[in-house]
């Protein structure tokens, strides 16, 4: 799932060429459209179809936005005289209908759903009815069989050795992955993540430099973004070394005996 705090959206209360600059940032195929914000999801919008319907889009970004948000390559559209009522109606119209799933939604049942409706994306929602953030049928498949790259996907790994047994780790790491790569044991029935780990042991807002002890691992706050972990510094424990009986020698014997 792509938690809230990293969802790219486009907004209805922005003018259209904002929301195309959003889409030019971040080169998704597809963005929830909100109004306001991501509790207000209205639909999802996909970047084909905004590219079927371009002229329309030439003639609103033409007329409307800030200066600094206009786009000249789309600017000067042909269809001014008779351009849609708005951006935002312009976005509404376009939009597909959105499917919600509650965040509890095992993978094997999503996966039936993602077939079944033919879809590609749904909004993950809350306990309270809030969007938690969304997920992709990618997202799925990557839960099922493993990490998926295509030729645009330049990630850097989740988990980067920095020093004698001392890793750097994105927060979302989930434990698991961690347990695998690092060799830890570390479990939890509150959370997923590394992240989620350290603020449940913290119990309080983190800031960085902040640090707890789990299973003789040390977890360390490496960098917040948005009030969420996003890198931990995890340092290992030094390796056990096999205790040897000590090897009796005259000196040891002569030692021990009773005077």
């Amino acid at each position: 799932m792509v938690p809230r705090t990293e969802v790219a959206f486009f907004n209805i209360q922005k003018p259209l060429a904002y929301n195309l600059m959003i889409a030019e940032q971040t080169a998704h195929s597809r963005y929830p459209l909100v109004d306001g914000d991501l509790d207000h999801v209205l639909g999802i919008v996909h970047m084909k179809d905004l590219f079927w319907q371009m002229k329309d889009l030439e003639a609103i970004a033409a007329g409307q936005g800030e200066p600094e948000y206009r786009n000249p390559m789309i600017a000067g559209g042909d269809l001014e005289a008779n351009p849609p009522a708005s951006g935002a109606e312009f976005l509404k119209h376009i939009a597909r209908e959105t499917f919600f799933v509650p965040e509890t939604m095992r993978i094997d049942a999503l996966l039936r759903e993602f077939q079944q409706r033919r879809l590609h994306m749904a909004i993950v929602v809350d306990e309270y009815g809030g969007t938690a953030g969304f997920v992709t049928f990618e997202n799925v498949i990557e839960a099922i069989v493993g990490q998926i790259q295509d030729e645009f996907d330049q990630e850097a790994p989740r988990i980067r050795e920095i020093g004698e047994r001392e890793y750097l780790v994105d927060g979302v790491t989930l434990l698991d992955e961690v347990n695998d790569a690092l060799g830890t044991s570390f479990t939890s029935e509150e959370v997923d993540t590394i992240g989620g780990l350290l603020l449940n042991a913290l119990g309080r807002m983190p800031k960085a430099g902040d640090s707890v002890t789990i299973d003789g691992v040390e977890l360390i706050v490496s960098e917040m973004r948005q009030h969420r972990i996003h890198r931990v510094h995890v340092k290992l424990p030094p390796p056990e070394t096999p205790e040897t009986d000590q090897e009796e020698t005259p000196e040891n014997a002569e030692g021990s005996g009773e005077e």
